[in-house]
């Protein structure tokens, strides 16, 4: 019922100057400005896919929320790098969100890394949702090249996940609620053929979280495989995020909007009666 009415709630909120107190409207993450090489002297930032191109390629997004209570988001644009390889066809790549649920082992494929698929501690993806399409022109320049495609999105985000196990791997160990401020959601690209062709740019996290988050997904999805995506040249393993930038408005639990917004209609329903 709250999804249905939130944005009604949002709009009347807005008009209220109590609102910005609680609202933190903008970038919300951006981790495009950061890409990562395996080499310096690489043109074209590394990147990575999903195999299978019935799989959706999740990654966690650390929001910073703060002290804001119960905490969801509502974004409004996503940007993404994308690496495109010479020859590449023109691709429409579907663009999902999910919420980050708790990590359920038994039905998700066990913990044991030598099983496929893989599930670690760390939270789970939930249901994925459709949120539209990012469109690729073909690449004929004779060279691998990468770009920035925006989309422009109207959705709610659930109570976002603060109580993430994140893995640290220095200590090669998870440590649950490791990055208290946080909170947590998925956005996952879905790319429509199982070759190399266009993937997701690398980026280092851009929280000063180092590379303790790592919270890859690959799912099916009624599975779930968790990943980092591989070595480098050096055989240094690819540690990070993937370069996503997400713009809206970080939003308080339900109940303290909706109070918000009755300033705002009281406002507007005397000038209706004035």
């Amino acid at each position: 019922m709250f999804r249905k009415n939130a944005k009604a709630i949002v709009a009347a909120a807005c008009a209220s100057p109590l609102f910005s107190a609680v609202a933190m409207a903008g970038t919300l993450y951006d981790s495009t400005t950061a890409l990562r090489f395996d080499l310096q002297t690489d043109p074209i930032p590394a990147y990575f896919k999903a195999d299978n191109n019935t799989h959706i390629l999740f990654d966690d997004v650390p929001i910073n929320v703060g002290a804001t209570v119960t905490p969801f988001v509502h974004v409004d644009r996503l940007t993404f790098e994308i690496t495109r390889l010479n020859g590449a066809a023109p691709a429409s790549v579907n663009v999902y969100w999910a919420n980050m649920v708790p990590d359920n082992s038994t039905n998700r494929g066990g913990s044991d890394p030598s099983l496929s698929p893989y599930d670690d501690f760390t939270d789970d993806t939930g249901p994925a949702h459709l949120i539209g399409v990012l469109d690729l022109p073909g690449n004929t320049s004779g060279s691998p090249v990468h770009g920035t495609f925006s989309i422009d999105t109207d959705f709610f985000t659930d109570v976002l996940d603060t109580t993430t196990a994140d893995y640290d791997p220095v200590n090669d160990q998870y440590n649950l609620g490791a990055h208290p401020g946080y909170g947590y959601f998925f956005i996952g690209l879905q790319f429509p053929t199982a070759t190399a062709e266009n993937g997701w740019s690398l980026a280092t996290d851009p929280n000063n979280l180092g590379d303790i988050t790592v919270d890859f997904q690959d799912t099916d999805p009624t599975t779930v495989d968790q990943f980092f995506p591989g070595f480098d040249s050096a055989d240094n393993p690819f540690f990070g995020t993937m370069a996503l930038k997400v713009e809206g408005t970080l939003l308080p639990e339900p109940a303290s909007l909706s109070l918000l917004a009755l300033p705002a209609i009281s406002l507007l329903s005397r000038r209706k009666r004035v």
